[in-house]
């Protein structure tokens, strides 16, 4: 019943939810800009030999991610933003899957960079938990083939790296799908909540706006009241004067 409301949820939220990923598609790839650079004073520091080609490596990335930004400033490209973020990450996992190669596979910690990406990504990204699985199955993917099409025989140290590589990897997926399931709901509950307030400023803007007209008849009806009334005691033959307590005369007709 959850997933089922869940899911309805997110088809009447689904204009809402587009733009906010939108939005932070443009922070995520920022950010990748950004932190992908500053990685290469790591590079200098922890493998010098390396130093030139990962550079290379993490510039032409960074080309790709600023290619991404200006293609998402055109309302044609927004509609695909999904597969435009999607398709980042699984070249940021490519580009250190390459680094690991040089660095000794499986048995190199580079792979730790696809975990922060992992984790950045997903915690900033209003994704689904299908969504999380599958992109986060797909990045491992990108490693696992990599690393193997470069290494195609692996020796028993290989296999235990890749064994305990594996074990934190899905384990980082699992967290942060975890994690995008409670922010879904957060999310969505808010926006339940901004509908609910829309809808109820509306019915009041609608009550309001009753209660002005019924006013305005009330004192229409009242000016007519008024002046059939002054009409009444000025055309009346009689003589109808109007006496205070104190005797003085306040109105009398013609």
């Amino acid at each position: 019943m959850t997933s089922k409301a869940t899911g309805t949820a997110l088809g009447d939220f689904s204009h809402e939810i587009d733009a906010l990923f939108c939005q932070r598609t443009r922070i995520s790839l920022w950010l990748g800009i950004v932190f992908f650079s500053l990685f290469s004073l790591l590079d200098f520091i922890y493998c010098r030999p390396f130093f030139a080609l990962f550079l290379v490596y993490r510039l032409s990335f960074v080309a790709v991610l600023a290619v991404f930004l200006l293609l998402l400033r055109h309302r044609r490209t927004q509609r695909h933003v999904r597969a435009v973020m999607f398709a980042a990450l699984l070249l940021g996992a490519l580009s250190i899957a390459l680094m690991t190669v040089k660095l000794g596979g499986f048995a190199s910690g580079y792979y730790v960079g696809i975990l922060l990406m992992i984790a950045g990504a997903f915690s900033v990204l209003p994704l689904n938990v299908p969504q999380a699985l599958l992109l986060g199955s797909a990045m491992y993917l990108v490693y696992f083939l990599t690393v193997t099409g470069a290494s195609p025989f692996l020796d028993r140290q290989a296999v235990l790296a890749l064994i305990g590589n594996s074990v934190f990897f899905f384990s980082i997926v699992i967290v942060t799908a975890i994690q995008c399931f409670d922010e879904m709901q957060t999310l969505l509950n808010s926006f339940r909540a901004k509908k609910s307030l829309q809808t109820l400023n509306e019915e009041l803007k609608q009550h309001t706006e009753n209660l002005e007209l019924l006013v305005k008849n009330r004192m229409e009806l009242l000016a007519e009241s008024d002046l059939k009334y002054r009409d009444l005691y000025n055309t009346i033959q009689d003589m109808v004067v109007l006496i205070d307590a104190e005797g003085t005369v306040c109105m009398i007709n013609h």
